[in-house]
């Protein structure tokens, strides 16, 4: 800590904060000036951290680096110029952004963040040409922001990235809006352009108490869901499959995945029902005029993959079709 006057008449800090049990520092320069309503502060803030190694998402966010120009009163501070660094130095996820955080008797913030293109394969696994598994990744995401907790001030986030390179295909058009609550985050806004000309939307709650579960609303179009598949495994796909459109209101968690008001749509064929899984067993129900089972079971294939510990122990079946499609045979009035 060090101070002084300056030419101005303003009183200047500067500050270094290192804690002893984490290897993060904080540094600011500021300037103290009497304003009309009272005290004034402005100036520059560096949060950083430099964590360990490895080759997961753990270990590439344990490095990071924050900075913002500040300025603001006790009421508040508005955050300029911002920039974020997720990852080492020579790999870094970069952002730019700006802000406001509310202090008082009621303090929060609300940040938006921007990026042109991410390279998440070489964030996390440290050099180019390998690459990560987009389904394992979001899993082990989605455990961090659980492991993390809550912050304990009400915000909001809002994130976009025009391009992220995950599992060796390009991630488009990503738009993220979310608000702190408690027991973990509200998701209002999740966009984004997929592999497989794929378009996911979704909104919902994410709790994480009790381990990491998301319930809300899921919209998802492929024009070449088995490519969307590939990508999202990282594994070979043989199954042809016609355009598929997707949505239901869902709720996931460790070993479990319930759709309801599931509503599916293959090429021109439409259904209706819900799906509720476990490792112990899946119910799927389904209603349609006219339900072609082979492509309903094409889409399973393209979910469940080839690992037999993703297949569940046993399934249910409801059908109710006016017509039911079954190796090239058509049966009418089945339920």
């Amino acid at each position: 800590l060090a101070g002084g006057r300056a030419a101005d008449g303003a009183t200047v800090v500067k500050l270094q904060l290192s804690p002893a049990d984490d290897p993060a520092t904080a540094t600011a320069d500021l300037a103290l000036r009497d304003g009309p309503t009272g005290p004034t502060l402005s100036g520059r803030v560096v949060v950083e951290r430099r964590g360990g190694d490895g080759d997961d998402l753990a270990a590439a966010l344990a490095t990071w680096r924050a900075e913002a120009q500040i300025s603001g009163d006790a009421r508040g501070l508005d955050l300029t110029n911002a920039t974020l660094a997720l990852g080492p130095e020579e790999r870094a996820a970069q952002f730019t952004g700006q802000g406001r955080v509310t202090l008082g008797a009621e303090p929060g913030f609300d940040v938006v963040l921007a990026a042109r293109q991410i390279e998440l394969d070489r964030l996390v696994r440290g050099e180019a040409g390998r690459t990560v598994v987009p389904a394992e990744v979001a899993a082990e995401a989605l455990g961090l922001l659980a492991g993390a907790g809550e912050t304990g001030l009400a915000g909001r986030l809002r994130v976009d990235v025009q391009g992220l390179v995950v599992g060796g295909g390009a991630v488009q058009e990503v738009a993220l809006e979310a608000r702190t609550r408690a027991g973990g985050l509200g998701l209002d806004r999740f966009e984004a352009r997929l592999p497989g000309r794929s378009r996911l939307e979704t909104a919902g709650r994410i709790a994480f108490d009790g381990g990491a579960r998301y319930d809300g609303r899921v919209e998802i179009a492929s024009e070449q869901p088995a490519a969307l598949a590939g990508w999202w495994r990282a594994e070979a796909v043989g199954d042809r499959l016609d355009p598929v459109t997707l949505s239901a209101t869902v709720s996931t968690a460790a070993g479990r995945f319930r759709a309801d008001d599931l509503r599916l749509e293959v090429a021109r064929a439409k259904a209706r029902g819900h799906l509720d899984w476990t490792e112990a067993g899946a119910k799927v129900a389904l209603a349609a005029e006219k339900l072609e089972l082979d492509q309903v079971a094409r889409l399973a294939r393209l979910f469940l993959g080839r690992d037999v510990a993703r297949r569940p122990a046993s399934l249910a079946l409801e059908l109710d079709a006016g017509q039911m499609v079954v190796g090239g045979v058509t049966a009418r009035g089945v339920a």
